[in-house]
């Protein structure tokens, strides 16, 4: 955890100063995304 935990650090710090509370980033094998929740209504039964 200790190598993923200081490669995420840089992102998050970039989140905090360039992003808001709805703002995600996905990485997978093949690019990086920067996404930004809309609306989000959770939905009960």
């Amino acid at each position: 955890m200790g190598e993923i935990e200081k490669l995420a650090k840089p992102i998050y710090d970039w989140i905090k100063e360039n992003g808001n509370p709805h703002t995600q980033v996905i990485i997978t094998s093949e690019q990086l995304r920067v996404t930004e929740d809309v609306l989000g209504i959770p939905m009960k039964e």
